[in-house]
């Protein structure tokens, strides 16, 4: 959750950066679209893994919630795409809308992942911390050994 958060932020400065170097009276409309739909729910999918980490229920629905959003927002990018691809003629092979479409339903299969692993984390939540200890092999600790009093 951490990871996709952080994607979304370095999304945003990208294109930030990109749109302020072109320059013009849109760099500042971009800006605000980019950090209304990239900085905002990478900060607030940053802010909810912390505290799945403490076992926080509430962590749970915000990431639920969230994902959801980016999940419309995917398929809106997917529609676009797909209505770029299909009704837009302009004699060329149209590659903007394959990138759309491409992008679209990456982050679609990431945001379906992130959803599938946050329902399934409500059962991990309900067993607690102490059920969810790590497990494997305890380490044997050295012990010194005592001589027998049978040696003759």
């Amino acid at each position: 959750m951490q990871s996709v958060g952080v994607l979304l932020i370095s999304i945003a400065v990208l294109l930030g950066a990109l749109t302020i170097s072109a320059g013009g009276s849109a760099a500042v409309i971009a800006i605000v679209v980019f950090s209304t739909f990239y900085v905002v729910p990478g900060t607030l999918l940053i802010i909810t893994s912390i505290y799945l980490k403490r076992y926080q229920t509430w962590a749970v629905i915000v990431g639920l919630v969230l994902t959801s959003l980016l999940l419309l927002g995917c398929l809106m990018i997917i529609a676009g795409g797909l209505i770029n691809v299909l009704l837009v003629d302009d004699g060329d092979v149209n590659i903007g809308g394959y990138v759309m479409l491409g992008v679209g339903v990456l982050f679609l299969i990431a945001f379906s992942q992130l959803l599938y692993l946050l329902i399934k984390s409500f059962d991990v939540i309900r067993m607690g911390p102490e059920d969810n200890a790590p497990r494997g092999f305890e380490p044997i600790m050295p012990t010194s050994v005592e001589p027998d009093d049978q040696t003759e």
